[in-house]
């Protein structure tokens, strides 16, 4: 899994100085990203998945809190940490309520910033995997209604309970069991099948066909 982080400082030399030294690869993070001002911090975000954000607040041309604040509104999935050389009580504050993981002031040495970045790279690891154990139990789940003949109530209930079913796809179910002898149930094309009956239904029911 490769985690990235994206640095935002105007200040080139800090910039440069946390590229160079802190020890990125060691704490498990394989890409590391630069901008020196918001607006290319978001051209970045809108073009690559970052899972880090690690951000000066006081910039020129928009804040660092500007920035969280932008990409909350957006639902970007990143965990943050501020390097500031403010100690207000308002800018902490304002990091707390964008869900900053830590709000670190300057000068930080690289031994406090890398035990910040090794709680926050567990962070990341943890959910992945527990994502990645959903789709497998969400996988699971759709391999034995197409391939065991459908599934009991009880079944259908444990997913629900476990968030790897939703009721709102009850539509997918029921287009499921309209075609029992579909050459598409082989198991070579569960993907292209799960594709078929997620837009036919998503279609079907969304756009106002009920």
């Amino acid at each position: 899994m490769n985690i990235s982080v994206l640095i935002v400082d105007d200040d080139r030399l800090v910039v440069d100085k946390l590229v160079e030294g802190v020890s990125w690869k060691r704490l498990g993070i394989g890409t590391v990203l630069t901008a020196y001002n918001i607006r290319q911090a978001m051209e970045i975000l809108n073009e690559v998945s970052v899972d880090i954000l690690l951000s000066d607040i006081e910039m020129p041309q928009g804040s660092g809190l500007e920035l969280l604040e932008w990409i909350r509104n957006k639902e970007i999935p990143i965990e943050c940490i501020f390097l500031s050389s403010y100690a207000y009580f308002a800018y902490a504050q304002k990091a707390i309520n964008l869900k900053s993981r830590e709000y670190m002031l300057k000068p930080v040495s690289n031994r406090e910033l890398e035990e910040a970045l090794t709680s926050i790279v567990e962070i990341i690891r943890e959910r992945n995997e527990r994502k990645e154990d959903g789709k497998d139990k969400q996988n699971a789940f759709w391999e034995r209604f197409l391939f065991q003949d459908g599934m009991s109530l009880s079944g259908v209930e444990k997913a629900q309970k476990e968030g790897i079913y939703r009721p709102s796809e009850r539509g997918r179910l029921e287009i499921v069991r309209a075609f029992p002898d579909s050459d598409t149930r082989k198991k070579n094309d569960i993907n292209l099948y799960d594709f078929i009956v997620q837009n036919i239904s998503e279609e079907f029911f969304i756009g106002g066909g009920v």
